[in-house]
């Protein structure tokens, strides 16, 4: 989606920065979900990168149905939502990017420091914009911090939110419910 968390207002302000002083930086676009209101959003996306010269580094996929593919083919996963408000779910894609072993860059949210833990690698000051291209351009200058990192990730995704120890979890909780 296009229109939720605030995430596309970060990203417009987030690009001209890495693509200043990353030749090598490319972002891609996609959504499990293109909503009827996303159109709009994504025209004055696409002729804003135009407008900078960015088209053969930036790229707009649209819906994307085989989400775990295009996470595999990706460096890096980027979820610049400076507000969680009204998302009362974890982000599934924050999860299936960490399964998947990619580094993630997101905002320090409340419920995102839930995921993650507290003073996370990941999390970045809320809507500082300098910071995540920094670390952007850092994951992608640097292999290494972006495999290690992504290596992390998918240890706390495993740790925390594994299928069977989740449903043991909610067995426990059930359990104590009754």
């Amino acid at each position: 989606e296009y229109t939720r968390l605030g995430a596309v207002a970060q990203l417009r302000q987030i690009m001209p920065l890495v693509n200043g002083r990353c030749s090598q930086c490319h972002f891609v676009f996609a959504c499990r979900l293109l909503l009827p209101t996303d159109a709009g959003i994504k025209a004055d996306l696409e002729k804003w990168v135009a407008a900078n010269g960015w088209t053969n580094r930036v790229h707009f996929l649209g819906e994307v149905p085989d989400f775990p593919t295009l996470l595999h083919a990706s460096d890096l996963f980027l979820f610049p939502a400076t507000d969680m408000t009204g998302k009362i779910d974890t982000p599934l894609t924050i999860l299936e990017a960490m399964a998947a072993g990619l580094p993630v860059l997101a905002y320090q949210v409340r419920s995102l420091e839930e995921i993650f833990g507290q003073g996370a690698a990941s999390l970045l000051p809320n809507g500082d914009v300098d910071a995540m291209a920094a670390a952007i351009i850092d994951l992608v200058q640097y292999p290494n911090r972006r495999q290690h990192l992504g290596q992390q990730l998918r240890q706390i995704v495993q740790a925390r939110y594994d299928l069977q120890k989740m449903v043991a979890a909610y067995e426990t909780l059930y359990s104590l419910l009754i």
